[in-house]
């Protein structure tokens, strides 16, 4: 018994204050610090018997700002693990490009946002739009689809377009690029204001959470195991890596109360889960189901309510 996907957190700082993010509201992400070299080999080397599963670098933070994550990626990489990483891009040099790409990453994804200047420096507090795209530019020259690239664009508006727009979409053009629409979360009810979810749990019934489901665990840079990705203050832990093992842990009461909870539907007894949005969020073996109520929209991989 063992998890299928990983979410290890190189570091839960960031250099941007987005407005979707915790990062962009003042002391809302707490105990902030980066994961020790040593005890990340530990945790991967609890891994090493379970080629394949999914290793994913990042979670709350910018993941580039580790000194050693290309290190880590090589490490993973070399343990027979599927390594992803999720970043904002601002800090990809060539050189680190290089280091990327050469190290067995598989999947990198590049939280871009707002498909020009204007909207993108709105939405991305401390980013500025021309270097960010220029980094991209380059680490795509210099990948030649080695690694598979993904460039995520944020809607707020259940209306919205689910395509990206076309004059964006054409700077990419000589790339091998796919790109992902999607909705603004609420962060488990924490950041209301951008959250595209918010009506949702006036019409529907919750369904057991999909995270949950997908049989992830998510690792922060202290080494303590979280209730689930969004769980960015470590409210619920689960458990500690720098003494016990990714498999304790995994098959460990806390996790299993926890996940009886949830497939009880029982959100209201977790504090985590209380004000959360994603037992809401639709998934794609229900999509037909809910066709001919009206306002339902397919975005990405999940459909979610139009207002």
């Amino acid at each position: 018994m063992f998890p299928e996907e990983i979410y290890l957190e190189p570091t839960n700082f960031c250099n941007f204050k987005c407005i979707m993010c915790p990062h962009g509201y003042e002391g809302m992400v707490k105990n902030k610090g980066f994961m020790d070299y040593e005890l990340f080999k530990k945790i991967i080397d609890d891994c090493r018997q379970y080629p394949g599963i999914i290793l994913a670098l990042h979670n709350m933070g910018e993941s580039l700002l580790h000194p050693q994550i290309a290190d880590m990626c090589t490490y993973a990489s070399k343990a027979g693990l599927k390594t992803m990483l999720h970043t904002n891009g601002s800090l990809l040099t060539p050189e680190l490009s290089k280091r990327l790409v050469g190290s067995g990453l598989k999947k990198l994804s590049f939280s871009f946002e707002g498909e020009d200047a204007l909207t993108y420096e709105k939405i991305r507090v401390n980013g500025i739009y021309k270097n960010v795209l220029d980094n991209i530019l380059t680490f795509l020259e210099i990948n030649q689809g080695k690694v598979t690239v993904t460039i995520q664009i944020l809607r707020f508006n259940m209306n919205d377009s689910l395509e990206p727009d076309a004059a964006f979409k054409e700077l990419f053009k000589k790339y091998k690029v796919n790109f992902y629409i999607y909705k603004t979360g609420s962060w488990k009810g924490d950041v209301k204001t951008h959250s595209a979810y918010r009506l949702a749990k006036k019409r529907f019934s919750p369904i057991v959470c999909p995270y949950y489901q997908r049989k992830m665990i998510t690792i922060g840079w202290d080494g303590i195991v979280r209730g689930c990705c969004l769980d960015y203050n470590t409210e619920n832990p689960l458990g500690d890596l720098k003494k016990s093992s990714v498999q304790d842990v995994w098959g460990g009461i806390l996790r299993r109360t926890l996940g009886e909870k949830i497939a009880a539907l029982q959100y209201d007894e977790i504090h985590l889960c209380r004000h959360c949005d994603a037992p809401y969020q639709i998934q794609e073996d229900d999509t037909n189901k809910y066709f001919e109520k009206a306002g339902v929209v397919k975005i990405g991989y999940r459909p979610a309510l139009i207002e």
